[in-house]
């Protein structure tokens, strides 16, 4: 929080103060990159930053709104875009996950595996089909582009699976402890919880 006021404070110093033109560009940019690395688990505070940034900024056009002093244009021009980037990458992931939710089969079993079905991009940026290095998961044959899932041609994996296939690959393996531990039931249902 402390980070992002005190960028905050020197973005919108007034021209004359000095400062300001040489730290919105850097905002922009942090920006851009906390974008492009939020759902990375290297960065695990991209997240945190961004929600803070937007607090401020939508603060800082609210008031700039409401008062009758006057706030420096290129720094409400600056924060205008710097939200209007984050929220529009909010609404991208809200409409992806809206699109493709994230569904636990009714019951599943060990011996479940998903069949191979049509190969489609669905990686959670919601960019589509680019021009650009992709990866395949072993398991259900959907596409992520390797930027968004933090792999590149020279690290590629020989087995890589979505979150999804891990998430059920995790809850398979909880179903055969809970098999072993229940007597014998091979079925883990929505009602074993």
């Amino acid at each position: 929080n402390q980070f992002t006021s005190q960028m905050m404070q020197r973005c919108c110093r007034k021209g004359e103060e000095g400062g300001a033109s040489e730290f919105r560009p850097i905002l922009s940019n942090l920006i851009d990159d906390l974008l492009l690395v939020r759902y990375l688990i290297e960065f695990p505070a991209a997240e945190m930053l961004l929600l803070s940034l937007s607090h401020r900024l939508g603060s800082d056009l609210i008031r700039a709104s409401s008062h009758s002093k006057q706030v420096e244009t290129t720094y409400l021009a600056t924060a205008m875009d710097a939200f209007g980037k984050i929220t529009s990458a909010v609404a991208s992931t809200l409409q992806q996950n809206r699109e493709n939710p994230f569904k636990l089969p009714e019951s599943m079993s060990p011996e479940d595996s998903p069949e191979p079905q049509e190969e489609v991009n669905r990686c959670f940026c919601g960019r589509g089909n680019l021009d650009t290095f992709m990866v395949d998961c072993d398991r259900c044959h959907s596409w992520f582009h390797g930027s968004c899932i933090g792999i590149t041609k020279d690290t590629v994996p020989d087995m890589w699976f979505c979150d999804d296939c891990t998430l059920q690959t995790a809850i398979l393996d909880q179903a055969k402890v809970f098999a072993r531990s229940n007597g014998g039931s091979k079925v883990l249902s929505t009602k074993d919880h």
